[in-house]
């Protein structure tokens, strides 16, 4: 995925999240902080898709109880009301994400096709392997810190095998790979 793109990308995920604090969850105030490379631990949820024919995943980042505040507003509760049982949390965050991805597709159409896979919920922070690339925008949700993610190849990289050994393809044949 080229720079452009890229920003493109990220940009489209910061417009999508300000789009869903928007409408649905209630009008909460949005601001986007700025690049974000300490986006460290925490909780939230992450769609995989496919963009230009290479894997991306789109994520955001918050804590424990930011989580219970993004639940609560999208489940139209108070701050104050009584905790989320985790499996609502987590049913909200992949729903919150689910909306993110779907206005990132819909920004990005008329550049790209993308293709949206499942929700998952996260504890913890993004570990990329040596062939990703990690960016992030810090965000504002009402009171709620939160980290936008875009994961992407670098450019050029080459595929790792099953065995996390680097390959590279001579030619038009490709290489075998012996792996236990």
């Amino acid at each position: 995925m080229t720079p452009d793109i890229q920003s493109s990308c990220l940009d489209a995920l910061t417009e999508s999240t300000s789009e869903l604090t928007a409408t649905v969850l209630g009008g909460l105030p949005f601001a986007s902080v700025g690049e974000s490379t300490n986006f460290g631990g925490g909780h939230g949820a992450y769609l995989g898709l496919v963009a230009q024919e290479e894997p991306i995943q789109v994520g955001i980042l918050v804590d424990s109880a930011g989580c219970q505040v993004l639940a609560k507003a999208l489940l139209g509760m108070e701050p104050g009301d009584e905790d989320l049982p985790a499996a609502d949390v987590s049913d909200a965050m992949c729903e919150v994400i689910n909306i993110i991805a779907g206005g990132l597709k819909r920004r990005v159409s008329g550049k790209m096709q993308v293709t949206l896979g499942l929700p998952i919920f996260v504890a913890g922070h993004p570990l990329p392997n040596q062939q990703q690339m990690v960016t992030a925008r810090q965000v504002k949700i009402g009171d709620v810190s939160a980290n936008v993610i875009l994961l992407t190849q670098k450019q050029n990289s080459a595929p790792l095998s099953r065995s996390g050994v680097q390959t590279n393809h001579a030619g038009k044949t490709s290489a075998k790979e012996h792996s236990a």
